[in-house]
Parts: C-alpha cells; sequence; structure tokens
C-alpha cells in the first residue's frame, strides 16, 4: 500500500473515531456515513485512508454504501458519497491502484457500484480531470488512471475526454513515450487505454503526433531510437511474454508517422529492419500463446508500414539481407498465422515482387537464392504458395536481366536532346544541362541552338526543382537499370507495339501516341493511348508532347509505372528515340493506306532493318509533377501483350 493511504500514517486522529471507524467499516456502511456526518472533514483523510484499506482486502466497503445510501436516499448523502469517492479517486491519479496490485480486472465490476448515481458521478468528474492532471509528475500513471476510471464508465468517455480536453493530448504523448523508454512494469489497462486512443487516431482522428515528437525534444531520430529499443526490448523476451501485444501499439505510431521521411530514415539508421525481421524469426517457430501471435502480427505490420513509403523498395532490400525470406519461411507453414493473417505474407510476398525491378533489391535477391529455393520447397501445400511461386519464377528472370545488363549487352547510349541533332552515342559523349540535370547534349552548340529555338528555356524552368535522385526516388544507377529492364520488355513487344500503333493511328489519326508499360502487376502489360486522353492539357504535357512534334519522327514517349513501396505507384516519363525518322514515317505511311493485310510483312521489314532505338534518361515523374495517368485499364488485360484501349 503506498503510505500516504495507509491508516496508520494518521495518529492524530483520536483513539474513539480511530475505533469507531473500524468498526464502521466492518460494518454495512451506516455506520460510517453517520460518523463522517458528525466528524465532518477533520478525518476525511483517514476514512480515505480507511476506505483504499478496504478496497485492497477481501472486505469490499463501497457496495455496503451504496446499500446504505439506497436505503437513505438523501441529497446529503449522496454528495457525501460523492466527496468522499472523489477523494478517493483523486488520491488514484498519483497513486495508481491498479500498479500497486489492490485489484485485477474482473474485480473491478464486482466491487464498484454501477448505478445511476455513478454515472451521474463520472459526468461531473470531467472538470476534476482537467484539474488534477498537470500536477502529474509521473505521465505513466496517468494511463493507469484512466483505465481505472474508464472500467468505471465505459472506452467511449474516456476517448471523449481525451479528445476534448487540451493537457490529456499532451500527457497522452508524453505518457507513450515514457512507457516506451522506461523499465516500468506495463500494465495492461495502460496500454489498453493508450490502444484505444491511438487506434483511433488512425481511423480519422488526428492522433497526437507532434505533440510525440515534442515530448522527445523535436528529435525525430531520437523517437526512432526509442521505437527500435522498445521493440528490441520486448522481442528479447520468451515468446510468451504479455509485452508482445503492446507491439500492435508501435504499429500505430509507425502508421501515424510513415509519410515523415526523416523518421522512417531514422527507423532504417537504427536497424529497425534487421530487429523487427530477427523477432519475426523468433517468433514464427513458436506461436504457443494469443501474446505472440498477436506480436508477430504487429511485428509483420510493422514492417508492412515501412515498406509502404516512397522509398519502399529500399526496405525490402534491407529485409532480404536481414532474413526475410527466413522469416517467412518460418511464417508460411505456421498454422497459427497463416489462419489468422494470412493477408500479410501475401501482401510482404508481392511487394517483395514489384521491388525486383530494382537493381538494389536483385542484388539481395541473388545473394539469397540459396535459400529463395529452400523456400520454395517448404512452403508448397501452403496458402501462400502460390504468389512465393510468381516471386520465385519472376526473380529468376529479373537475375537473367541483371546478369545482362552487369555484362554490358544493354545499350548504354545517350541521345543528344536537341531534335535537331539527336545524335546517338556512349553516354561519356553528353553533358548534362546544369539547370534541369535532366536534357543531354552532345556540345556546346547543340544546348545554346536548343535553349534558343527548342523551348528548352521553358522546360528547365518547370522541371530545375522535380529531382529524380530526391530521397524517394532513384539515384542514377538505379534508373540505368529500369531503362534496362523497360528495353528488355519493349523488345520483346516490339512487334506487337508497332501493330497497335498502326491501328491507333488509323482510328485517330494526327494524336500524340502515349505507350504504358505497367510494371505494377507481377508481369508487364503494355497499353497504348492517345496522349492527351489519359494526361491532362497543361503548360507541363505540352511541353513534352512539342517535344514529340519537333523530334520529325525520331521520338516515342513511353510511361513506366511501377509498385514503388506498398500501395504507392509512380509513373515516369522515358522517351524513346530512333536514329532516323524513318520507322515512325513507314507505320504512318501503312496506317494512311489502310491495308492490314501488307502491315505484318512491313512490320518484318522494319524489324530486320538497321534502325537504331535506345531510351533516353528519365524526363519528370509525373505524381512529383502533379500530373495523374487516368487509365480505363481493367485486370483481365493479359500481360505481355499489346491492349488497344479505348481512347
Amino acid at each position: 500500500m503506498h503510505e500516504s493511504l495507509d491508516p496508520k500514517n494518521y495518529p492524530g486522529i483520536a483513539p474513539r473515531i480511530r475505533e469507531s471507524a473500524v468498526v464502521a467499516a466492518s460494518g454495512d456502511g451506516h455506520e460510517l456515513i453517520t460518523l463522517a456526518e458528525r466528524e465532518g472533514p477533520s478525518i476525511q483523510k483517514f476514512l480515505l485512508a480507511l476506505l483504499y484499506k478496504n478496497l485492497s482486502t477481501t472486505a469490499p466497503l463501497i457496495p455496503r454504501l451504496e446499500q446504505a445510501l439506497d436505503s437513505a436516499g438523501t441529497n446529503d448523502e449522496l454528495r457525501l458519497l460523492e466527496a468522499c469517492a472523489s477523494r478517493v479517486l483523486h488520491s488514484l491519479w498519483g497513486v495508481s491502484l491498479l500498479r500497486y496490485g489492490c485489484l485485477d480486472h474482473g474485480a473491478f465490476r464486482d466491487v464498484w457500484p454501477t448505478g445511476w448515481k455513478w454515472i451521474h458521478f463520472l459526468d461531473k468528474y470531467r472538470e476534476l480531470i482537467a484539474a488534477v492532471l498537470p500536477s502529474f509528475d509521473v505521465p505513466h500513471l496517468y494511463y493507469t488512471s484512466m483505465s481505472f476510471i474508464g472500467t468505471l464508465a465505459d472506452d467511449t468517455w474516456v476517448a471523449d475526454v481525451l479528445d476534448t480536453q487540451c493537457q490529456p493530448r499532451k500527457l497522452f504523448a508524453r505518457a507513450w513515450v515514457c512507457l516506451l523508454d522506461s523499465d516500468y512494469a506495463i500494465d495492461h489497462f495502460s496500454f489498453r487505454y493508450l490502444g484505444i486512443n491511438m487506434r483511433r487516431s488512425t481511423e480519422g482522428f488526428h492522433g497526437p503526433w507532434d505533440e510525440i515528437i515534442e515530448g522527445v525534444g523535436g528529435e525525430k531520430a531520437v523517437l526512432a531510437a526509442i521505437v527500435v529499443d522498445y521493440v528490441e526490448r520486448v522481442t528479447s523476451h520468451a515468446t510468451i511474454s504479455l509485452d508482445l501485444q503492446y507491439l500492435a501499439f508501435v504499429a500505430y505510431l509507425i502508421q501515424g508517422l510513415f509519410t515523415d521521411a526523416h523518421f522512417m530514415e531514422s527507423l532504417c539508421e537504427q536497424g529497425a529492419v534487421k530487429i523487427i525481421t530477427c523477432a519475426i524469426c523468433k517468433l514464427a517457430p513458436d506461436l504457443c500463446s494469443t501474446e505472440s501471435i498477436e506480436g508477430l502480427y504487429a511485428l509483420l505490420g510493422i514492417l508492412r508500414f515501412c515498406i509502404r513509403t516512397g522509398a519502399g523498395y529500399h526496405w525490402v532490400a534491407h529485409s532480404l539481407r536481414s532474413g526475410l525470406v527466413s522469416a517467412i519461411a518460418l511464417c508460411g507453414p505456421s498454422g497459427s498465422m497463416e489462419d489468422a493473417y494470412p493477408e500479410w505474407l501475401d501482401w510482404l510476398v508481392q511487394t517483395m515482387t514489384h521491388g525486383l525491378l530494382f537493381k538494389s533489391v536483385l542484388l539481395e535477391v541473388r545473394a539469397e537464392w540459396p535459400n529463395i529455393t529452400a523456400a520454395h520447397n517448404t512452403l508448397q501445400g501452403h496458402t501462400i504458395f502460390e504468389k512465393w511461386d510468381i516471386f520465385t519464377r519472376l526473380a529468376g528472370i529479373q537475375l537473367e536481366v541483371l546478369a545482362a545488363y552487369e555484362e554490358g549487352e544493354f545499350p548504354r547510349h545517350r541521345v543528344c536532346s536537341n531534335a535537331k541533332c539527336a545524335m546517338v552515342a556512349e553516354k561519356t559523349n553528353f553533358r548534362r544541362c546544369s539547370a534541369c540535370s535532366v536534357s543531354l547534349y552532345c556540345s556546346t552548340v547543340c544546348q545554346r541552338q536548343d535553349w534558343q529555338l527548342g523551348q528548352h528555356l521553358d522546360y528547365c524552368r518547370r522541371y530545375k526543382f522535380v529531382q529524380l535522385s530526391a530521397p524517394s526516388g532513384h539515384d542514377a544507377q538505379e534508373r540505368s537499370f529500369l531503362r534496362a529492364v523497360l528495353s528488355e520488355s519493349y523488345m520483346l513487344l516490339r512487334r506487337t507495339a508497332m501493330k497497335r500503333r498502326i491501328e491507333v493511328a488509323r482510328c485517330f489519326p494526327g494524336r500524340t501516341p502515349l505507350f504504358l508499360f505497367d510494371f505494377t502487376r507481377p508481369s508487364a502489360a503494355y497499353s497504348m493511348h492517345c496522349m492527351f486522353g489519359v494526361l491532362p492539357d497543361n503548360d507541363h504535357t505540352r511541353i513534352f508532347a512539342d517535344m514529340v512534334q519537333r523530334s520529325g519522327g525520331r521520338l516515342e514517349l513511353h510511361a513506366m509505372r511501377i509498385q514503388q513501396g506498398g500501395i504507392q505507384s509512380r509513373s515516369y516519363l522515358i522517351p524513346l528515340h530512333f536514329d532516323t525518322g524513318a520507322t515512325v514515317a513507314t507505320l504512318e505511311k501503312l496506317a494512311t493506306a489502310e491495308s492490314p493485310e501488307t502491315d505484318i510483312a512491313e512490320i518484318e521489314k522494319i524489324l530486320h532493318s538497321t534502325a537504331f532505338e535506345v531510351y533516353g534518361d528519365f524526363l519528370g515523374d509525373l505524381e512529383k509533377l502533379g500530373i495523374s495517368l487516368t487509365l480505363a485499364t481493367s485486370d483481365s488485360e493479359p500481360a505481355w501483350e499489346g491492349v488497344s484501349v479505348p481512347l
């Protein structure tokens, strides 16, 4: 018992009153009410201590007091009871009834009255909450006390107090950090009500994320360190640890902050991926309790939100390096995990599949290939096997592309951005525009000419701040490999692409075409569109259309759509350059002739000609430019085939 509530600490109380109070407390409640009325405020603290002592034992006093009040039923007695209870509850804010083990969850409803008088009292108690909270020195006691009050009322009442009072929001944030960054024995009720508010925060109510960051001095790296340390601390215990279920609240926090690039980068730098992945590997083989299942579920959720960031493929690479393949191989055959949360494993494997477009991910896949093939055998017959089989097959294909790329089989050529020149040569022969870092020129003469006559001045003004190498983007090596992936897909679809171009030109003569390669599916899907049928007609997009018109048939615009971290998709414009305009001229001639029977033969001639085709550098990130693709595609479109979309 907390010393301030020990009746022995009130020696000033007259023996007569002390003896009367003890006798009254063991009776039916009437005697205690009579004693309090007779002696007044002078013995309130002693009666409070006595009341607390009785709550701590097997002699619950308050139900007897309620019965006494029901029989008396006077307003004065009701106010007396409210005053007494107010003193008790007021003390509990600082003492924490639960933390000292006086009552457990099952005992609450049994020993505490729930009549209308108490509902009336709880409504009045809101003001007391707002007045008392600022005085607490230990923030984590706030939620213990909130759980105590909440058990008397309900979750909605507690949540309303949290939402409407400014001070509770700040204490909520302080309590959250204190609970994670301490060695306190975290009780269920503290985290229960912490979780209620955190859960509501992720369902529409703006969570106190700013207050949480403020609680650690505004340093997001510090908060990331606290989170990583807590996850490591909790998962280092036995798999039956009750604390495992509280990992869900860490997932709520990361769900609220995963769009903050600085915080997520700090998590990565703190080694979060390795710790989470190792914890998954530890829990998956031995899901012996509800807590361990919930803990594993939360860890997968944390990993999910990490990968959902704009630079999610970096997290995929880190996860593979940290043993994600082994973790999935352990989770897949787990009956409890497979039955309860199969969607999380499916989602992770699907995200790994999307990551196969990136060189950094493929390097880790190559290193993990023996484990990947072993997992393929382990997972047979389980729910996750179908997606794992797709991942394994596509990984094998992409590893071949990576090998060809490393051996230099893909053209590393570039094209002069001056449409009147369009010289094709090794990239070492070009220099980038220092303003936009996108356009390439073979000489200062070409750059000056394009600046004056080719409208590159306007292009620079619009795109100089759209850097593809930003934290959520791709560095030069990743962009180079993405061009290789696109080139491989185009060469497979080249014949179909030319046939589709003729068909669209016949139906929509004079329109600027846009070719879309959609890599958000397990296999790339190809479709052809009229440019302004899927892109808005504005100053941004007209610049791209002008590039095509000024090229004299030497330029086509291709869009590459990829999944970049969970549910985020990005679309990039990449120009395809021809060494002459002869290819496009021939296709347009076939469209005008309207002789489908001769199309195939003419296309074969083009394919066997010496025409040279090479992809240029990325022109722009459509999402960063505020441009959205409006596609009429459907999931029924066949993969690796040209699809003519209604325009």
